[in-house]
């Protein structure tokens, strides 16, 4: 005989998994919530606060899923790379070369992998 168990039942029973849920929803939704990070950093620090004033069961156990929710925000805020390269503005590149390079006439084409940038500001021409 097959036990059916309920969703509350199944999250009693592995508790980790009431861990992971939110903290997989922070990281996806990362990218559609445009929150800084003084203020993830905040109200982070406003859950703890709160989470150790009240005594409720039910209450922590909804500050504590948020907690990890905004860990999961956080974490993919901070280790996403957001910043683009310019176009048409000389720069400094850092980077690894992935591939050979490839002559076509006059022209060479390598691949490489930028890790870095900034301007160009040694060069006065473009």
């Amino acid at each position: 005989m097959q036990n059916h168990f309920t969703i509350s039942e199944q999250l009693e029973r592995i508790p980790f998994l009431r861990m992971i849920i939110p903290l997989i929803a922070g990281i996806v939704l990362a990218d559609y919530l445009s929150l800084s990070s003084g203020l993830l950093l905040g109200l982070l620090i406003l859950l703890i606060i709160t989470y150790f004033l009240f005594r409720t069961d039910r209450l922590r156990q909804v500050l504590l899923i948020a907690m990890i929710f905004l860990t999961g925000l956080s974490a993919a805020k901070v280790l996403t790379p957001r910043e683009t390269m310019p176009r048409n503005e000389r720069l400094m590149l850092s980077g690894v070369i992935e591939d050979n390079i490839n002559t076509y006439g006059r022209w060479h084409r390598i691949t490489a992998l930028v890790t870095a940038f900034r301007e160009d500001r040694d060069s006065s021409a473009k």
